[in-house]
């Protein structure tokens, strides 16, 4: 199985992090059709330019499978439904197992906030309850994840605080092939191949990177929009 992996579309009719993100939209129509994937997963942020008209165009050419980030459209990602997926949810609840053709695809929504209360609509946890959903999960291919972990990589680039620490100590003990985030924007993307395999991408128009997973070869190449940038094995 061919999958497109996004992160942090950010569809907006503004700016963010200075840059109009009017187009976001098209461009991820324009990435479907070059790269052809079978699913589409999202590590969230989709924002709240997403209507349910597009959103429904689109799940008429792929199925998508999503977490959700801290910048959403609850409304609209909560209605959306998969026609091509045997009309399952496009929202995966936090450890709920997703099955597509063999592979085994779960996640863990949303960011961590000292009370675990909602803002700007869209839900937050406390460290403590995304430690009960992390013991909670089961042996899976893909793990969807937004808030970002405290590993090497994003040392010198983003403040390594307790929230990413508790993250890191999710992921040590998951059992997934490939762990796939979102949340950072400072560089394109991430990649890690310590005790565990994780990729994360900015699919923001401020760098417009995603990647190509292939199923049966294990192997991602990552993009920054036509150019291939990165390649590894899972």
């Amino acid at each position: 199985m061919r999958i497109l992996f996004i992160s942090d579309l950010h569809y907006t009719h503004e700016t963010f992090h200075g840059i109009y993100q009017g187009l976001a939209w098209s461009w991820l129509l324009d990435i479907v059709y070059r790269t052809k994937p079978d699913l589409i997963l999202s590590a969230g942020d989709w924002d709240k330019g997403i209507s349910r008209e597009e959103f429904e165009e689109l799940l008429r050419e792929v199925p998508v499978l999503s977490i959700y980030g801290n910048h959403e459209n609850m409304e609209v990602l909560k209605q959306l439904r998969n026609p091509l997926l045997e009309n399952k949810p496009v929202l995966v609840e936090d450890g709920e197992v997703v099955e597509v053709e063999g592979v085994r695809i779960s996640g863990i929504s949303g960011v961590l906030s000292k009370t675990g209360k909602p803002k700007r609509g869209v839900p937050r946890k406390t460290e403590e309850e995304y430690i009960e959903i992390c013991k909670k999960l089961r042996p899976v291919n893909f793990l969807l994840i937004h808030e970002a972990p405290a590993i090497p990589e994003f040392e010198g680039i983003i403040k390594l605080n307790p929230h990413t620490k508790t993250v890191l100590e999710c992921l040590k003990r998951v059992k997934a092939d490939l762990i796939l985030g979102g949340h950072i924007h400072e560089t394109p993307y991430t990649i890690h191949l310590g005790e565990f395999k994780y990729l994360r991408v900015d699919s923001s128009q401020r760098h417009r990177a995603y990647g190509v997973i292939d199923t049966e070869e294990r192997r991602v190449e990552v993009f920054i929009d036509k150019k291939k940038v990165k390649e590894f094995e899972y």
